[in-house]
């Protein structure tokens, strides 16, 4: 009986090393690759979520200095409207005082006439450079807006 019984044991372990220990390496190997494919899997999770809030923080910086730079152009836009608004009124006081000049003149014929025409001279002067500043704002306002 006790040869049987060797028999039977070295019948068991001969099975134990053919067939179940290296199914059980096999085993541990699958599941060694498997905790690894768990843990690439987790971390690729992590970045594309770190990828995603990167983006996003990327993109409320460029909504803001979009916001911020369409207010910058507002705000110019309304300084270049003040700014032709006063050139307007510096061009109709500079056609008053040449109106008024030249009525002037025409009363007064026997005055001295070439005061008066310095002054009418000044004034183009002035008118001119005036149209001058109204056509280089309009221009730029013109550029603004486009």
């Amino acid at each position: 009986t006790i040869e049987k019984k060797d028999s039977k044991l070295r019948e068991i372990e001969k099975i134990l090393e053919e067939e179940i220990t290296p199914t059980l390496r096999r085993l541990k190997e699958e599941r060694s690759s498997y905790l690894e494919y768990q843990k690439v899997t987790r971390e690729l999770e992590h970045l594309s979520r770190l990828s995603i809030a990167y983006q996003f923080v990327q993109a409320e910086e460029l909504r803001k200095d979009s916001a911020a730079d369409v207010e910058e152009a507002k705000n110019l836009n309304e300084e270049l409207k003040i700014k032709l608004l006063e050139i307007s009124q510096d061009i109709l006081k500079a056609t008053e005082a040449l109106n008024n000049l030249l009525e002037k003149r025409s009363q007064e014929s026997q005055g001295p006439i070439k005061e008066l025409e310095k002054e009418v001279d000044q004034c183009a002067k002035a008118l001119a450079v005036a149209d001058a500043t109204l056509k280089n704002s309009k221009d730029q306002f013109k550029s603004e807006n486009k």
